[in-house]
């Protein structure tokens, strides 16, 4: 289980709450679902499958509203509508509620999958991730919830010398003792393909000492 740390930081994010459907408001933490999309952004093939220990946030959880213009129709798996949607015609205005100006030390690791080959192995893979890293290499931008809000992203210092990079700037630092986040999305189950509604899974969430754990936590449907 090679393990890496990887720093992301953007202007703005959201991580949408499922239960909230008609207008965008976010998670104040990251889900570790979007996590494993912004490393598999940056790298992964089918004979790895990322885990995620634990995020850090390091700048104050700030919010801020805004209004987005969004497309309420969908577009079917044949492309019905004869050509697709219309946006023109499917336009609309919702408010969404945002975090701004964020940054989160990333734990995580990966193991091989049932789909490595003999050519496969974690030194090998291990090394990858850590090139790409260190030359900002990625498969598609990762991104911090939404694809318009691009992250920045490259292999984390400790926890200390990356608030002291915060500080050096002039900018304030996370400094959360305890905070209760209630039942957070963890991800959403794949395993039945056939499932006419996938299904959900949550998790209790916790910050203490400005960490999120992931690693080992009780996840219910």
């Amino acid at each position: 289980m090679q393990g890496v740390q990887v720093y992301f930081e953007g202007q703005y994010a959201c991580f949408t709450r499922p239960e909230l459907k008609t207008e965008r408001v976010s998670y104040d933490v990251p889900t570790p679902g979007a996590v494993r999309n912004m490393l598999q952004a940056i790298y992964w093939k089918p004979a790895i499958e990322w885990h995620i220990r634990s995020i850090t946030v390091l700048k104050p959880i700030q919010f801020m509203t805004v209004k987005r213009n969004e497309v309420y129709g969908q577009q079917s798996e044949s492309g019905g509508n004869k050509g697709g949607i219309i946006i023109e015609n499917n336009r609309v205005q919702r408010n969404g509620l945002l975090l701004k100006d964020v940054a989160y030390i990333v734990d995580a690791y990966f193991t091989l999958t049932a789909k490595a080959g003999t050519e496969d192995t974690e030194e090998k893979h291990f090394a990858i991730i850590k090139r790409r890293l260190q030359n900002g290499q990625c498969f598609a931008q990762p991104f911090l919830g939404c694809r318009e809000f691009s992250a920045f992203f490259r292999e984390a210092q400790d926890v200390h010398t990356e608030l002291e990079f915060i500080k050096a700037k002039g900018e304030q630092v996370a400094e959360i003792d305890y905070k209760d986040l209630g039942y957070m999305l963890y991800d959403v189950d794949y395993s039945n393909p056939q499932a006419k509604v996938l299904q959900p899974r949550y998790f209790e969430a916790k910050l203490i000492n400005n960490v999120l754990t992931i690693e080992g936590v009780e996840v219910k449907q």
